[in-house]
């Protein structure tokens, strides 16, 4: 049976806000991502967070690992699932 918690929606807020006024100082890795990538890093940073804060955070996996190399080889590190109660 999953438990609920909650989460503060200024909290949130305050959090995001950071994020859309950090300016690119994280150098070239933040330059070569395409606008989508972006977009699922972002959304990915904002999830991690919630999660974190309410204590559900179980971790996440890449979508379409090739396990089939040494080491294995993740085509597109920003494409990712996220266990939790729910998933």
């Amino acid at each position: 049976m999953s438990r609920r918690k909650t989460i503060s929606v200024a909290l949130i807020l305050k959090r995001v806000n950071h994020l859309l006024a950090y300016p690119n100082t994280r150098g070239d890795s933040i330059a070569r991502l395409t606008p989508e990538q972006a977009y699922r890093r972002g959304a990915a940073s904002v999830l991690e967070g919630i999660l974190h804060e309410t204590g559900n955070y179980q971790g996440f996996s890449f979508h379409n690992v090739d396990h089939t190399t040494d080491p294995p080889t993740i085509p597109d590190e920003s494409r990712r699932t996220y266990g939790g109660p729910t998933a």
